[in-house]
């Protein structure tokens, strides 16, 4: 991208409370001098003032590289700004834009907010680009939410802000405590019907602390455990898995722990203290029986702002 450096959408991505507002703006850096042969001329931050992206210095004169870029605009979902819908309001100035949350949460849940430029080399050609950032919009400022094989699973903890169960026979709710061993749970379940489990998602921390996690199995002599359930019984997904290969008339089965790492940006370690972070990794859905085949990878990740009840 010429002498543009890592542009990008800050924030890449953010949850937001129905009616509440998120500020966006783009990031970068352009170079102060001409580029040299070690590519290691200085950096500035790109101007968020200003809709056309230009070093303090000229470059070198090059007729495929990008003399400048120009914001061309800004979108919601698509929908050039100002605008506001369903989906939320977007008003935008150069660089920088405001995003609000509806008061309802949309159909089309992450909202997507782009911005949009255009690129320009010595010969006069034009290249477009576009920067998105993704921003999921929630019930309740306590939640956790859990995507697996792209589709988003949303728990809130109900009570400790005021907030109710809009629907007390449909119920997402989600819970945070201590597990008697050194650890954090936290977990999500939704019943549909008043009685009917249509998902549950747990994840148990031993030790948990401010940082970044990686989880180990009782395969690994490890404590932790992540585990998700869609249905009864209808599908189950764990920390631990098995791979099977085939030698001659046997079925060599080895026992392995999947790759989680979780990280807690907040954790108060006291009753009603604050737990929030996020986790990313691969579960596993068992092989079906009889059947020599290694159990079935699903990725997901998820994020969490809860309070621990102990």
């Amino acid at each position: 991208m010429g002498r543009f450096i890592d542009l990008k959408l800050d924030p890449a991505s953010k949850t937001v409370l129905k009616g509440n507002s998120v500020g966006l703006k783009l990031s970068g850096f352009s170079r102060d001098q001409p580029q040299t042969e070690d590519d290691l001329a200085p950096l500035v931050p790109i101007d968020p003032t200003v809709d056309v992206l230009q070093p303090l210095t000229p470059i070198a004169p090059n007729e495929e590289q990008l003399v400048d870029f120009r914001i061309t605009g800004w979108s919601l979902n698509g929908v050039s700004a100002p605008v506001s819908n369903p989906n939320g309001s977007l008003n935008a100035s150069k660089s920088t834009a405001t995003y609000k949350a509806p008061n309802a949460k949309p159909s089309v849940n992450p909202v997507a907010v782009s911005v949009h430029l255009e690129g320009k080399n010595a010969r006069g050609q034009t290249t477009s680009y576009t920067v998105t950032s993704s921003i999921s919009i929630v019930d309740s400022d306590l939640y956790l939410l859990v995507k697996i094989d792209g589709t988003t699973h949303e728990y809130y903890q109900y009570g400790f802000n005021g907030s109710i169960p809009p629907d007390p026979n449909n119920i997402s709710i989600a819970n945070c405590g201590t597990n008697g061993n050194n650890g954090v749970a936290l977990a999500g379940t939704f019943v549909q019907n008043g009685s009917t489990l249509a998902t549950g998602f747990a994840l148990e921390v031993t030790n948990p602390a401010e940082g970044t996690h990686s989880l180990k199995c009782l395969y690994q002599q490890g404590n932790d455990d992540v585990s998700f359930q869609l249905g009864m019984g209808q599908k189950y997904y764990s920390l631990g898995y098995t791979t099977r290969t085939q030698v001659n008339q046997n079925c060599n089965e080895d026992l392995h722990c999947s790759e989680v790492s979780v990280t807690f940006i907040t954790y108060e370690n006291k009753t009603m203290g604050n737990v929030r972070g996020f986790f990313s990794g691969t579960l596993y859905e068992p092989a079906p029986a009889n059947s020599c085949v290694s159990d079935i990878p699903h990725v997901f990740e998820g994020e969490f702002w809860l309070k621990r009840a102990d």
